[in-house]
């Protein structure tokens, strides 16, 4: 893995940190100790800043164990824990449901401002003429359908089922 980021891996790490069987015990536990506590650095600052809010609830929770060092008492070969990374966990989830919602309203608002801006065009009379030969109003139309597609959240929604959705705390009215 590291041949692939670093031309000459060798001329950055040293031969035993490359292969760990061949350190001794204490520096091999004092590397993994040391990753240990990175991790957990880590981990608390998806705390302090608040962006725990934005991970997905298997990563929330893998989070909180890097942090404290277990969640609600399991740790990472917890079957429960596990199971949280299953895709359908995933796709149940309120986060992902969350997700969908933003991005059905996002697309909405998207194809309202597209019927506004072309009705605007239809109605000024200097556009009389680009309006014909741009088909204006078929695009009208396409458009307005577009937006009626969107009326039912709960069939929109199951349409992109599957599709990665939109980050709710990244878009503002």
């Amino acid at each position: 893995f590291l041949g692939r980021i670093f031309t000459d891996p060798t001329s950055i790490f040293p031969e035993d940190m490359l292969k760990p069987e061949l350190q001794n015990e204490a520096e091999y536990a004092d590397s993994l100790y040391n990753l240990v506590e990175a991790g957990k650095h880590v981990a608390k600052r998806y705390f302090q800043d608040g962006s725990i809010k934005k991970a997905c609830p298997p990563l929330r929770v893998l989070l909180e164990i890097m942090c404290n060092g277990n969640w609600k008492g399991k740790g990472l070969l917890d079957p429960e824990f596990r199971k949280l990374f299953d895709p359908e966990s995933i796709l149940k989830s309120d986060w992902y449901d969350a997700r969908l919602k933003t991005r059905v309203e996002i697309t909405r608002k998207y194809w309202q401002q597209r019927v506004e801006y072309l009705k605007a065009f239809l109605d000024d009379h200097a556009n009389r003429e680009a309006s014909k030969r741009l088909d204006v109003s078929e695009r009208l139309n396409f458009s307005e359908d577009a937006v009626a597609r969107l009326e039912n959240e709960s069939e929109a929604i199951d349409r992109i089922h599957g599709c990665l959705g939109t980050d709710p705390t990244l878009y503002s009215d």
